[in-house]
């Protein structure tokens, strides 16, 4: 896109060095200009960056790609922007391009949520869902739209589940702060059976003790496919704010992989043209997005 995007970099005293890379804007224009959201642009943009079945990483390739800068960054105001510049977390030069003119303001949103929520009190694990919730589960939803979730509190099966039109690419093992992480992600692994078909290497999940999260790869641990293997990808301790931003980071860059593990899912004789499977499903993602832009706008006006 030939925009404020491209056109020139502005430099602020406020803003520390790390971040100096990731600023572009139209210094020209503006000061005259309304600032426009451009979620549906950002959207749209983002996912033409999903990977195709033959570039799919292998699983020894998956935690440096969760570093990774996006190849589509989240245009914010500086002044969005500034509110973070001192977490020196070199995830917001990965995540976020300063633009004056044009902002994803359904992202900001998500981030002035995520940088502030905390547990809801009491070391249950039911007093963190809402806090795992805000950093995970709304982040998967703003980018794969027709996505669907489910949650079970019981102790049968994963506690969260990610469905991208019917298949399970995503899946969440919890715990209260005082549980032990390693008996979760044991629990993880006897409690996922692989039922996601020959062609796929690998599925994701995450383990959360508290305010400690990790992301996996799960892939079958033998030929027989009757027990699952799990591989550490990262840790983030969400206490601290320069981690979520590492976090949000890794989940954005997952979220390019998880169409290709949906279509790998369907059955060959079934499966259409990889190319023509992720364009409809982006089109299923555009039409729900339109779809929940309008129900917003009747809201809006019926409030007044």
């Amino acid at each position: 896109m030939q925009n404020a995007l491209t056109s020139g970099i502005c430099r602020s005293a406020t803003v520390p060095d790390h971040l100096e890379e990731a600023i572009v804007v139209d210094t020209a224009r503006q000061a005259t200009q309304t600032r426009e959201d451009c979620t549906d642009d950002w959207l749209a943009t983002f996912q033409t960056a999903f990977v195709p079945p033959d570039a799919l990483p292998p699983i020894s390739a998956l935690a440096s790609l969760l570093e990774e800068q996006l190849p589509s960054k989240v245009p914010l105001a500086s002044k969005t922007l500034e509110r973070w510049s001192g977490l020196l977390s070199s995830a917001l030069r990965g995540l976020f391009v300063r633009n004056e003119l044009k902002t994803c303001k359904a992202m900001k949103r998500l981030l002035v949520q995520m940088a502030e929520c905390s547990p809801c009190g009491g070391s249950s694990t039911t007093s963190y869902i809402w806090f795992w919730d805000s950093l995970i589960r709304r982040v998967l939803e703003f980018v794969l739209v027709t996505a669907s979730v489910e949650r079970d509190s019981s102790e049968l099966r994963p506690h969260f589940l990610l469905f991208l039109d019917k298949e399970c690419v995503f899946r969440g093992w919890e715990g209260s702060g005082e549980s032990d992480v390693a008996t979760l992600r044991r629990a993880l692994e006897s409690k996922t059976s692989w039922s996601f078909g020959d062609d796929v290497p690998y599925v994701f999940g995450y383990v959360a003790a508290g305010e400690l999260v990790q992301l996996y790869a799960l892939s079958p641990y033998s030929a027989e496919k009757t027990k699952i293997a799990s591989h550490m990808l990262a840790q983030y301790d969400l206490e601290h704010k320069a981690q979520r931003f590492q976090l949000l980071l890794a989940l954005l860059n997952l979220c390019r992989l998880m169409p290709t593990v949906w279509l790998l899912q369907i059955r060959p004789d079934e499966r259409p043209n990889a190319n023509e499977a992720l364009a409809k499903l982006l089109a299923l993602e555009k039409a729900e997005t339109e779809k929940t832009q309008g129900q917003t706008i009747k809201k809006e006006m019926n409030s007044y």
